[in-house]
């Protein structure tokens, strides 16, 4: 995962494989009260849909840190 604290680019997580029932997340940190973060991952995956194949889906938001 890739993300912003206001604005500034942080350390990004290390991508890694991992098994089908995984819940995936990430670590953000530090974040104080008021700060503005951004986020962004993109995941690939098998599937079985019909002939059985690839996907891959990018997710991303913002989120306003407020007391």
């Amino acid at each position: 995962m890739r993300w912003w604290r206001d604005g500034v680019e942080q350390p990004k997580n290390a991508p890694h494989f991992e098994p089908p029932d995984y819940l995936f997340h990430g670590t953000m940190k530090k974040v104080w009260v008021h700060n503005n973060i951004d986020y962004q991952d993109y995941l690939t995956f098998r599937h079985n849909i019909g002939p059985g194949g690839t996907a891959s889906v990018t997710f991303a938001g913002t989120l306003d840190l407020v007391y």
